[in-house]
């Protein structure tokens, strides 16, 4: 999504990604979700969008990067809004409201320790991906991907940055717990 948006106004986001996206164009590439109960994380392909709300649906609590204004947003703009007002009164923390840098930068300073076995494990999995569905390389440089191969590449960085959120969440939960802010009915 193209920048300028303020974190804090939902509201803004959805204005502007409906006259951005009016006549479509938002396709669900896939998500992850970490179900802390469990201590399972949970992988849902680009025909599975209706199974990755019904999931989230299901959760005591949400958290994420930037998925108030960002996530949610965008989820309001490809589904029923019954679906996404459960959503939005969830408890939910949101890292940008606690610290409005990035995820690499948030990861760099809270998890440094953890971010280079993450990173390997992603660029792994890609890497497998690259092998079992080789891309094909057309002219200068370009190269073309086998759908397995993009969602391959797309679970990679989702799960990448579903556990890093995880981990900063819970490592600023245990030493500075008056940060955190569950937010409801965002």
């Amino acid at each position: 999504m193209p920048g300028g948006f303020h974190f804090a106004d939902p509201d803004v986001h959805r204005a502007a990604y409906r006259r951005q996206h009016a006549g479509g164009g938002i396709e669900f590439r896939c998500g992850v979700l970490f179900d802390e109960a469990r201590g399972e994380f949970e992988e849902f392909g680009p025909d599975q969008l209706a199974a990755f709300v019904g999931r989230l649906a299901q959760a005591d609590a949400l958290i994420s990067q930037n998925g108030i204004a960002h996530d949610l947003t965008l989820l309001e703009t490809v589904l029923p809004s019954d679906a996404t007002t459960l959503l939005r009164r969830k408890p939910h923390a949101d890292l940008m409201h606690i610290d409005r840098a990035r995820l690499p930068e948030l990861a760099a300073r809270h998890i440094p320790d953890r971010l280079p076995l993450l990173n390997d494990q992603a660029d792994a999995r890609r890497q497998r991906a690259d092998e079992l569905w080789p891309p094909v390389q057309l002219f200068r440089g370009y190269e073309q991907r086998p759908a397995e191969n993009h969602l391959e590449h797309f679970l990679a960085k989702c799960r990448l940055d579903v556990e890093c959120t995880y981990l900063i969440f819970r490592k600023i939960e245990a030493e500075q717990p008056d940060r955190i802010r569950w937010i409801r009915d965002a």
